[in-house]
């Protein structure tokens, strides 16, 4: 004789935990789709060919340098640190620009270079920045005659 399966009749209360849990395994589901997408697209990005060496170093024209002497004081007036600064002007796209306390720095991002003409330049690629500066407009701002 063939055993006939009782049908386990659920409550209520179990068919709303079992459409509950249902629910959550779903939207555990879309989460974790979702975060796969969003990691394949910035492993897609990354691979986008970044523009040439050469175009991320931009050169302005300088128009007028100073170079003067600042001072660091502390609270009762005495020095404390000297640095010799520039200010300068550059053309950009035709409009004037002015840059203040321009400090050389050997092992940082802003130097005062020697060069064949008066520019600024920035690499946008590393953030330096150089003043360049011809021999003849060095000597005019130190005011030697050698």
């Amino acid at each position: 004789m063939a055993r006939i399966k009782k049908k386990k009749v659920r409550t209520e209360e179990e068919e709303h935990e079992r459409w509950c849990f249902i629910g959550v395994v779903i939207v555990a589901c879309l989460i974790v789709v979702g975060v796969a997408a969003c990691i394949i697209v910035s492993i897609l990005k990354q691979d986008e060919p970044l523009p040439p060496y050469e175009e991320q170093i931009v050169t302005y024209e300088v128009v007028s340098v100073y170079k003067y002497v600042r001072n660091e004081t502390n609270i009762w007036g005495g020095v404390t640190d000297t640095d010799i600064c520039y200010n300068f002007s550059y053309i950009s796209n035709g409009n004037l620009y002015h840059i203040e306390d321009f400090i050389h720095y050997d092992y940082g991002l802003t130097k005062v270079i020697v060069g064949t003409s008066d520019c600024y330049i920035v690499n946008k690629y590393t953030d330096e920045r150089y003043l360049q500066l011809t021999k003849e407009t060095l000597r005019s701002l130190t005011g030697t005659s050698e």
